[in-house]
C-alpha cells in the first residue's frame, strides 16, 4: 500500500494527544461505516498506555492532499481481513518522524487485541 491509496481510500484516525504516536494511524476503508473495530483497537492501545486520553482525531477531506504530499509510507499491517478490514499504518513526516519502538509496541498490542477479540489475527503486508 502506498500513501496515496491509504489517504484516498480510508478514514484515517490518529492520536494528536501523544507526540510518541507521531505519524502512526489507524485506517478504515471509506465504504465501511462500522467504526467499532477501530474504536475497540484505540481502546486497546489506550489500555496498553499507547494512546492518550484524547478522542481520536481524523484527517479531514481538505487535508488529505497535504498528508499525501508530506508523508512517506514506512510499514502497514492489515487487521481483520475482508470487507470490514482496517489498517494500522506507520508513516514518516520530516517534522514528525515515527519511532521504531512505538510502532513495534502498537503492532504487538494490536495483534494481541485482535487474537483476543477478533476472528482474524494480524496479517503482515507482502513485501
Amino acid at each position: 500500500m502506498d500513501t496515496l491509496t491509504l489517504f484516498e481510500n480510508h478514514h484515517v484516525y490518529y492520536d494528536k494527544g501523544d507526540a510518541l504516536n507521531a505519524s502512526l494511524y489507524l485506517c478504515l476503508p471509506k465504504e465501511n461505516t462500522d467504526t467499532s473495530d477501530v474504536m475497540s483497537a484505540i481502546a486497546a492501545l489506550s489500555l496498553a498506555g499507547l494512546w492518550s486520553n484524547n478522542p481520536p482525531a481524523t484527517v479531514k477531506d481538505e487535508q488529505r492532499q497535504d498528508y499525501i504530499e508530506q508523508l512517506t509510507m514506512i510499514d502497514w499491517k492489515l487487521y481483520k481481513p475482508g470487507p470490514n478490514h482496517w489498517i494500522a499504518a506507520r508513516l514518516d513526516h520530516p517534522k514528525f518522524p515515527s519511532l521504531d519502538k512505538r510502532w513495534a509496541d502498537w503492532v504487538k498490542a494490536l495483534t494481541q487485541h485482535c487474537k483476543a477479540h477478533l476472528s482474524s489475527p494480524s496479517i503482515s503486508p507482502e513485501a
